[in-house]
This record gives structure tokens, C-alpha cells and sequence, in this order.
């Protein structure tokens, strides 16, 4: 498993949990902040490196095929 599918597998885990905790598991001020920020700031960013992560895996999974992009 390449580092682009352990995060993606992390990122569906994580979002999992804040799922259950806003299903009523965790109510107040502090859990409508921790909402907020994992969903305007950290899960965008965990997304962010899930395609990071993909784009680097595809050029280096070119370069160790031969395929160099500079000729």
C-alpha cells in the first residue's frame, strides 16, 4: 500500500469519527468548534496531501519506468 492510499484510508477514517461525534456523541461550544475546523481546515488538508502524495507517487513511478520528462 503506497502513502497516498494509507492516507486516503486515514482520511475516511478520521472523517468517520467526526461523523459519529456530530451524531450527537459530542454536543457544546468546544464540539461545534472542532466541527468547523476539521471541516473548513483539517480534512481539506488531509485531502490536499491525498493528491500531493498521488502526484508524486505517478512521477516517480515514472521515472523508475524510464519515462523522463525532459528527454
Amino acid at each position: 500500500m503506497c502513502h497516498a492510499d494509507m492516507t486516503v484510508a486515514l482520511t475516511v477514517q478520521v472523517e468517520g469519527l467526526v461523523e459519529q461525534l456530530q451524531g450527537g456523541a459530542w454536543r457544546g461550544v468546544g464540539a461545534e468548534a472542532f466541527y468547523t475546523e476539521m471541516g473548513d481546515l483539517i480534512l481539506p488538508a488531509m485531502r490536499r496531501l491525498e493528491d500531493a502524495l498521488q502526484l508524486a507517487g505517478e512521477g516517480t513511478g515514472e521515472l523508475s519506468e524510464g519515462q523522463f520528462p525532459f528527454g
